[in-house]
């Protein structure tokens, strides 16, 4: 599977695209710790990794793409809630 790498300081900034067993490959992890780094938001290469959302057959967001994410909340239990330019909230 492929995940966005958004850049942490501004979200908005795809940074590139990575494929999950080439990051466990590299952190030597396996697929459930690799889970619950997506899942725990860690910085992986100053970036948080979220997955490639398919529509369509193509691929969104990318900065050169109309869709994009901006955080607009956490809650106390640790969620966040990002809203992108479509009006969806992830």
């Amino acid at each position: 599977m492929k995940y966005y790498m958004l850049d942490i300081r501004d979200i908005s900034n795809v940074r590139g695209i990575v494929i999950a067993k080439d990051v466990m490959r590299e952190l030597g992890i396996t697929n459930a710790q690799f889970t619950k780094m997506v899942r725990n938001e860690e910085i992986y290469k100053g970036c948080i990794l979220v997955p490639v959302i398919r529509e369509s057959g193509r691929e969104l967001p990318t900065s050169e793409s109309e869709e994009l994410y901006q955080l607009v909340g956490e809650s106390d239990s640790g969620y966040r809630y990002y809203v992108t330019s479509h009006i969806r909230v992830v």
